[in-house]
Parts: C-alpha cells; sequence; structure tokens
C-alpha cells in the first residue's frame, strides 16, 4: 500500500515538474518572439538621403509606381 502511494506521489511529482517545464518553455518562446518583432519593428534607416537614392533608382528601373515611390518617401522623411 505504502509503495503504490509513493509511486503515485512520484508521477504526480514528475507531472508537475514536466507541466512546469512546458510551461517555462512556452514563456520564454513568447518573450524571444516579442523581442524579435520589436527589434525588426525599431529598425530605422539611419540615412534618409540613402534611402531616397534607393527609392529613386527603384523607381527609375520601374519597380515602384509613383504612388509607391512617393508613400514610401513620406515614410522615410517623417523618420520612426
Amino acid at each position: 500500500m505504502f509503495a503504490q502511494t509513493e509511486a503515485v506521489s512520484v508521477l504526480f511529482e514528475s507531472a508537475v515538474w514536466l507541466g512546469a517545464s512546458i510551461a517555462a518553455l512556452l514563456l520564454a518562446g513568447t518573450i524571444v518572439s516579442y523581442l524579435r518583432r520589436r527589434a525588426k519593428a525599431s529598425e530605422v534607416i539611419s540615412e534618409p538621403l540613402f534611402a531616397l537614392d534607393e527609392l529613386r533608382r527603384l523607381r527609375g528601373d520601374g519597380r515602384l509606381s509613383k504612388e509607391e515611390f512617393e508613400t514610401l518617401k513620406r515614410k522615410v522623411l517623417s523618420g520612426p
């Protein structure tokens, strides 16, 4: 009887640790994902003139329409 109670106790303790480990991994993954998105969103074009030259080149190559060029130009000039 005592051995059976001890086995159940060990099994329960193992299940608790497994659950806690899974929860910790999910939390860590969520935090990493959040930080990556935040870092990607905060990337700033450090040199607007370079960006404008690139936009002009894309417009000249026909890869951007006039509307796209104007929209992107406003974004570059307005900053973050």
